[in-house]
């Protein structure tokens, strides 16, 4: 549960298929939507570094990848320094149950530690996550 709402909108939007901030407007003419049950679960998780993590190129190719398919987003480019206790990208998922939001999330998070870590023997990262 996130107690910032505006914190997990998107996730909002991709369990129910729906559009809020158009909602929103559409409210202010007196069009209101039906209420509806979600089609899917939907989740993200903040990925923040436990330690100073350098943005090589490689990295910043590898979170630009995962940004074209949806994965993450907020992708540093290359050359940047992402500071330790930071959040280096929000990963999204999104399945039929929570179960299966939470597993693509541990997959998602442990496949960027290992991309993100490929030289440190020791974790780079930490997560928070949020779920609709």
């Amino acid at each position: 549960m996130n107690p910032r709402f505006q914190g997990t909108l998107e996730t909002v939007e991709e369990a129910y298929g729906i559009n809020l901030f158009s909602m929103h407007v559409d409210s202010f003419s007196g069009i209101l939507p039906e209420r509806q049950r979600a089609r899917a679960f939907a989740g993200k998780a903040i990925l923040f570094a436990a330690q100073d993590i350098w943005i090589d190129e490689a990295k910043s190719d590898m979170l630009f990848e995962c940004y074209k398919k949806g994965i993450v987003s907020d992708v540093s480019r290359e050359g940047t320094l992402m500071a330790k206790n930071r959040p280096l990208t929000t990963l999204f998922s999104r399945g039929r149950t929570r179960k299966e939001v939470l597993d693509r999330l541990r997959t998602i998070t442990e496949y960027m530690n290992n991309i993100l870590n490929s030289c440190n023997s020791s974790s780079s990262t930490r997560v928070i996550r949020r779920f609709a």
